[in-house]
């Protein structure tokens, strides 16, 4: 009997779970999972109708320009970014279901020095920029880990910084599956 007493006030004592990062969204990473299921002539018939989860972080809200997001789905990283202000959690949910994609080759500098222009998809609906090569998306996650400065050139705009909060708790265990994080599983 004494210790169903000490459940309850161990659960008023305790500090909320949700609450240890006391950040606001546009001061830390923001964590999402998301699903996906692949149908259709092009894909291959073990992965037709297959509801896959999505791994995502992001950065910033609806109001910050240069957001960015971080994607892990079965074993493919992928890092985005935004230009404009826009909200990246609905654009991460939005974005599996949009169709019109263009290529595109922004520059991009990491502490002031431009590096080799790499494609990326543009998703014009979203006004999302999504990493065509994982080596790309790597660059951008080290630059997390590295707390690099980096700026964004897209097409007949100004360079735009790009929102990469320092690493916190949820950058730390995001990507397990994609050999990142704290709880990576690393390819041996």
């Amino acid at each position: 009997m004494k210790y169903l007493f000490l459940l309850p006030l161990t659960v008023l004592l305790a500090p909320p779970v949700f609450a240890s990062d006391a950040a606001s969204p546009s001061e830390g990473w923001s964590s999402q999972i998301t699903h996906i299921t692949w149908q259709g002539s092009g894909v291959k018939r073990v992965m037709r109708g297959k509801r896959i989860p999505i791994d995502s972080i992001y950065s910033g809200t609806a109001e910050t320009t240069g957001n960015v997001a971080f994607s892990c789905y079965v074993n493919t990283f992928a890092a985005s970014f935004a230009p404009d202000a826009i909200d990246l959690k609905e654009a991460l949910q939005l974005g599996v279901s949009t169709k019109q994609v263009k290529l595109r080759r922004p520059d991009i500098k990491i502490n002031g020095e431009k590096i080799k222009r790499t494609d990326w998809i543009f998703l014009p609906k979203l006004g999302v920029y999504r990493a065509h090569k994982k080596s790309t998306s790597a660059k951008l996650y080290n630059a997390v880990i590295l707390g690099d400065k980096i700026e964004a050139k897209t097409k007949g705009r100004a360079y735009v910084t790009l929102n990469l909060p320092p690493v916190d708790r949820v950058f730390k265990n995001f990507g397990p599956e994609c050999g990142l994080g704290a709880y990576g599983k690393k390819a041996g």
